[in-house]
């Protein structure tokens, strides 16, 4: 088995994991408690914040300068077809050169001169990432929280959505570039909950704003922090592009 077969595997496992102790906890907290109108602005928070963690993580991500020397300055700059076999077979053969977390940040700077290489991606790919790096630990001190009966009802219900919705901000992200939107993801277009191809628009145009990938409710303040990242010389502008 190569490298790169047991990282996607090791991956896998980890989102099953994920999955099953996601809802053993919407479970529970399901059958223990009742919704109320304090409920919906819990939920309401968590999203907003959600929103908010996603643009901070996009600013890095795009900003964070990538490994030279491995590849990943051509497989970016590849002038053919990006769903070809031709690059496909590169991109793996770059890919077991970097780890996980390296294709994860390379993989949110190609989406900018090929936004559309996003909007192809299935929903297990995008959100592998996420799951790995952060819904997988918090779940699983969620879940202990849980069994020791730690975890105060209102705070796991704002963990829960905060979590769902982080998870699934990288499949929100890419329906903004997808040509032709499922059905529900544009339902939730239209309501606001996903971020539209639109107002994600604004920050292919730029590049140094509007970088919320969930809904763009946080854009305002996540430009804020990032305009003061900015003033501080706290970002890395050579790190957009692979070297």
């Amino acid at each position: 088995m190569s490298n790169l077969t047991f990282r996607l595997a090791s991956q896998y496992f980890i989102g099953l994991i994920f999955l099953l102790a996601y809802v053993y906890l919407v479970y529970d907290y399901s059958i223990n408690n009742h919704w109320s109108v304090l409920s919906f602005l819990i939920v309401l928070g968590a999203l907003y914040l959600a929103d908010a963690l996603s643009g901070v993580i996009h600013f890095y991500l795009d900003y964070r300068p990538c490994p030279s020397g491995v590849g990943l300055k051509e497989l970016f700059f590849y002038n053919g077809n990006k769903g070809s076999a031709e690059y496909i077979a590169l991109r793996r053969k770059t890919m077991t050169r970097v780890n996980a977390f390296e294709e994860l940040v390379f993989d949110f700077k190609i989406h900018h001169p090929s936004p559309d290489t996003l909007g192809r991606r299935g929903l297990i790919k995008l959100t592998l990432g996420a799951v790995v790096f952060a819904g997988f630990p918090v779940s699983l001190v969620l879940v202990a929280l849980t069994y020791f009966d730690l975890m105060n009802a209102h705070l796991m219900l704002f963990c829960l959505v905060l979590i769902g919705a982080i998870v699934i901000s990288q499949y929100a992200h890419s329906c903004a570039h997808k040509k032709t939107v499922p059905f529900i993801p544009k339902l939730l277009q239209k309501s606001y909950l996903f971020i539209t191809t639109e107002r994600h628009d604004v920050h292919h145009r730029t590049l140094d704003r509007d970088f919320c990938t969930l809904n763009g409710w946080a854009n305002v303040l996540v430009n804020m922090i990032f305009n003061i990242f900015n003033k501080y010389n706290l970002i890395d502008k050579s790190g957009l592009e692979p070297k």
